[in-house]
């Protein structure tokens, strides 16, 4: 930094030599209005251009000064007369330009950043309302415009450091936009690193960074392209994240396929074996069954030949004491004497026909128990 005497001397000499005088005491007051400032010497020209302006013929006055607001002051009040003088539009339009012209750092510290004239105009604002601005800005020494072989090729920057420290407006929207700036910056040396490391791929945004970069307005050339390489590559990896899920997929369902047909396999034998099983019990139970109806059926004609045998020893008692009576009877009745009366003898018989009632009676008796 210059000391007093340097100031001075980068005052009165340039004066001097064309012919400008101050009033009395005026450079004393300059030099002790920006002596201790970081941009001391940078508000110091401004100052001094601003006087050079309101001279009157070759003398710069003490009340030109104090309209100029001081050393300290000059710079802050001329920025804020351009912007008060400006309609809403154009005040919106000169905030984003001045911020797109910054550069925080780390901590609060803040400088000027020189871009690409034709970025000013990739917010999307009308062309006309930023041409306007650019030029009270130049106009106003706000803003220095840095020219190129054509437009493409300038540059343009906040003239001096020192607007960025002493212009309140201006520092209250660094505060505000801080962040919002820092990452903004952090897009654009991406892009640029990209582009100076022959464009790898391993340097391309990923995840929340390139979801981040994808909502800004305002890219320049390299940027989108480096989005969009970004973007494609993400795509990319989505399709092979996708093809890899279908064939894990595709192969869990021929697995799970595989896995049902079998478990059915398992469970068709399962339930063949247990229809096997009830088959077998089944038959089992029913051959049980006829061998019990079989021994009922042959303790059923034990019981029954047993009874016949019975009955017939019964009936061949009958029939032998039946035999008997029939003798006995026979004899009787050939013993009768008034039996032989009334019976009347026929050829071929033994005894004849008994033409009498009780005689026939007699007989069926007999026959009757024969039978």
């Amino acid at each position: 930094a210059l000391d007093a005497n340097e100031l001075r001397e980068a005052v009165e000499r340039p004066a001097a030599l064309v012919g400008l005088k101050f009033e009395e005491g005026l450079v004393d007051e300059l030099l002790s209005d920006v002596l201790g400032e970081p941009a001391a010497l940078p508000l110091l020209q401004f100052t001094l251009l601003k006087l050079w302006d309101t001279r009157e013929r070759n003398r710069v006055t003490w009340d030109a000064y104090k309209r100029l607001g001081g050393g300290r002051l000059a710079l802050a009040k001329s920025a804020d007369e351009l912007y008060n003088n400006l309609i809403p539009e154009e005040q919106i339009t000169i905030r984003r330009i001045l911020l797109k012209m910054v550069r925080p750092c780390e901590g609060l510290e803040v400088t000027s950043r020189r871009i690409p004239y034709k970025e000013i105009y990739l917010s999307g604002e009308a062309k006309d309302r930023v041409d306007r601005v650019m030029k009270k800005l130049t106009q106003s020494q706000l803003v220095r415009l840095t020219e190129g072989d054509n437009l493409e090729d300038a540059q343009v920057e906040i003239s001096h450091e020192a607007l960025i420290r002493n212009w309140p407006r201006l520092v209250d929207w660094v505060d505000d936009e801080r962040s919002n700036l820092r990452h903004r910056l952090r897009l654009t040396f991406a892009a640029q690193q990209w582009a100076a490391r022959n464009k790898e791929s391993s340097m391309l945004l990923r995840g929340s960074l390139l979801e981040e970069a994808q909502l800004y307005s305002d890219l320049n050339d390299l940027e989108l392209k480096f989005i969009q390489q970004s973007r494609r590559a993400k795509n990319k990896i989505i399709g092979i994240v996708s093809i890899s899920v279908s064939i894990a997929f595709l192969a869990l369902s021929i697995l799970a396929v595989i896995a049902l047909n079998r478990a059915k396999t398992a469970q068709d034998a399962l339930a063949e074996a247990q229809n096997e099983r009830d088959f077998a019990i089944n038959e089992t139970n029913r051959l049980r069954e006829e061998e019990d109806r079989r021994k009922s059926l042959q303790d059923e004609n034990g019981k029954l030949r047993e009874s016949l045998n019975r009955n017939n020893i019964q009936i061949d008692e009958n029939v032998d004491s039946s035999e008997t009576n029939v003798q006995e009877t026979n004899a009787s009745i050939v013993g009768d004497s008034d039996f032989q009366k009334n019976i009347r003898t026929e050829p071929g018989t033994d005894f004849g026909v008994v033409g009498e009632l009780e005689v026939g009676e007699r007989v069926r008796i007999i026959t009757s128990i024969r039978n």
